[in-house]
């Protein structure tokens, strides 16, 4: 499993938009498709489902 990160990405290619910075939204956002996108291609592991389980949720119900 590939572990989520908000901090940093590395955009695989060789484009020059492959240096490009995302804001910390941006970053975690991006985070996020890619876990719908695993979440659709294929059934969660245990490992997976460790990782969700441990995830602390805003309780002021800010996006």
């Amino acid at each position: 499993m590939t572990t989520m990160s908000t901090t940093s990405h590395d955009v695989a290619s060789g484009s020059p938009q492959a240096a490009l910075e995302l804001s910390e939204e941006d970053a975690l956002r991006a985070d996020i498709y890619g876990l719908l996108a695993v979440l659709l291609r294929q059934a969660p592991d245990a490992e997976l489902l460790d990782w969700l389980s441990g995830l602390e949720i805003d309780a002021d119900g800010t996006p």
